[in-house]
């Protein structure tokens, strides 16, 4: 997705939840992942918006719509941004 989509505006944000950056940080490097990884040590942020299970991805658009929620990667991701040209396109 980063690298298909950042050209258009696609920002992706990774949150680690409760896992140290010293166990975290030789993955990034091993998988080459360029966009930022967040860490959130104590689980807060993941409880303040009730996350149920790992990984989760939200697909939001500009102005915060919500265009996915899901436990997996949507395979529509295409359809999704096609559907949401204009203001809402990421």
């Amino acid at each position: 997705w980063y690298d298909r989509y950042s050209s258009k505006g696609l920002k992706i944000l990774a949150v680690n939840v409760q896992e140290s950056p010293s166990k975290v940080i030789p993955f990034i490097r091993q998988e080459e992942i360029r966009y930022p990884v967040l860490f959130d040590e104590q689980g807060s942020v993941a409880s303040l918006y009730g996350l149920m299970g790992l990984p989760t991805i939200i697909l939001l658009a500009k102005g915060g719509k919500i265009l996915y929620y899901g436990f997996s990667l949507p395979a529509q991701i295409d359809d999704l941004l096609l559907e949401n040209q204009g203001d809402n396109r990421p």
